[in-house]
C-alpha cells in the first residue's frame, strides 16, 4: 500500500513539472510574441515618422516654389499697373490733343 502512495505521490509531481514546464513554455512564447509585436510597432512608428518628414520636405519645398511663383506674379502685376497706368497717361494726352485738332 505504501508502494501506491509513492507511485501516486511521483504521477502527481511528474504531473505538476509537466504543467509548470506548459506554463513557463507558454509564458516564454507570450514574451516572443510581444516582444516581436513591440519590434513591428517601433518599426511601423519609424516608417510613419519617416513618411511625414518626407511630407514636410515636400511641402516646404512646394511653399518655396508657391512662393517665389507668388513673388514673380506681384513683380509682373506692378509693372503692368505701372505701364497701364503710362498709357491711361498717354490716351488723356491723345484725348487732349484730339480735342485741339478739332
Amino acid at each position: 500500500m505504501s508502494s501506491r502512495k509513492i507511485n501516486s505521490s511521483s504521477s502527481n509531481s511528474s504531473s505538476s513539472d509537466d504543467s509548470v514546464a506548459v506554463a513557463d513554455e507558454k509564458r516564454l512564447k507570450r514574451m516572443l510574441s510581444n516582444r516581436e509585436s513591440a519590434r513591428r510597432s517601433r518599426m511601423k512608428r519609424e516608417r510613419h515618422i519617416q513618411e511625414l518628414n518626407d511630407q514636410v520636405t515636400y511641402y516646404r519645398i512646394r511653399n518655396m516654389e508657391i512662393d517665389k511663383k507668388c513673388r514673380e506674379m506681384m513683380g509682373r502685376y506692378a509693372s503692368v499697373e505701372s505701364e497701364n497706368g503710362m498709357l491711361r497717361s498717354q490716351g488723356e494726352e491723345l484725348k487732349r490733343w484730339l480735342v485741339l485738332l478739332e
